[in-house]
């Protein structure tokens, strides 16, 4: 039976490049009309728990690497009522904070358990202070936790480069392990893997609970101006509580070790299922 809903913007791009989930049989893929971005996570309204309390919160989305593409820029309105009226079960409040702010969905994120991760780019772009950030964090019932930014990630979003497994458990993307890196490149990966693991456990997480995902090779860039293609990336995978859906790119070898890696630490009942995302990480 189908337990897990994927929600998509309904454009013509979407229903080709996402028609592998609709087929996969194991999520059902809900269509959004009037919604601009494909990647739906990022200017989507945060559903916030804290304190018994649940509420949406809308921060301003206008990142940086849409300047020239304002056409992609989702409506605020639109989404913000799709969202409470799909979330009126839950008896969800609008948080309403007095805070120019902007927060992109993939750069936030959580532990379940009131830490939010994020790149110092959430700093830069809104020409803040470690300050500010908390005082959003508070009324969010979180601590932030500023991680440096990818090296020539444009997007410099932190969901692409940490998740948490469990509240205590973090998996890091092993930029180290990506095949046919020069070794210069290898020793700016393997430094900045030092630095993100000085973070966290500056910040109260153990080494040991800190895992490396594989990484495969990245493409070039295919998909809009200046954003470079996912592929590789397989710590974009979607997880649910008996199910990990993980994003396949058409190379066997890699795309095996990362399947057999999600299985080293799915529960022993879970299901772990390749996606076909060649297409979908390009855009």
């Amino acid at each position: 039976s189908v337990s897990t809903t994927v929600l998509v913007p309904s454009k013509s791009d979407s229903l080709r490049v996402l028609r592998s989930l609709a087929d996969s049989r194991v999520v059902k893929v809900r269509y959004l009309p009037g919604i601009s971005d494909l990647w739906l996570r990022d200017p989507a309204p945060w559903l916030v728990m804290s304190n018994n309390a649940k509420w949406l919160w809308q921060p301003e989305f206008d990142p940086p690497y849409l300047s020239a593409e304002p056409q992609l820029k989702s409506n605020r309105a639109v989404l913000e009522s799709f969202f409470r009226k799909s979330l009126s079960g839950f008896n969800c409040d609008h948080l309403t904070l007095q805070l120019d702010w902007k927060w992109e969905g993939g750069n936030a994120t959580f532990n379940g358990a009131g830490v939010i991760i994020a790149t110092d780019a959430v700093l830069l772009q809104n020409h803040g202070t470690q300050s500010g950030l908390e005082q959003v964090c508070r009324a969010l019932g979180a601590r932030p936790i500023i991680i440096p930014a990818e090296p020539g990630d444009v997007l410099s979003h932190s969901d692409g480069t940490v998740r948490f497994w469990y509240h205590d458990e973090i998996l890091i993307s092993d930029l180290t392990g990506v095949p046919g890196l020069s070794a210069s490149a290898r020793r700016k990966a393997e430094n900045y893997l030092d630095q993100l693991v000085d973070v966290l456990t500056a910040n109260g997480f153990l080494e040991e609970r800190i895992k490396l995902v594989p990484c495969g090779p990245y493409a070039e860039r295919s998909g809009l101006d200046g954003i470079p293609s996912a592929r590789g990336c397989y710590i974009n995978y979607l997880r649910t509580r008996d199910l990990i859906l993980v994003p396949a790119f058409g190379d066997r070898k890699q795309d095996q070790k990362a399947l057999e890696f999600f299985h080293s630490i799915q529960s022993p009942r879970g299901r772990v299922v390749p996606i076909d995302c060649r297409l979908l990480s390009d855009f």
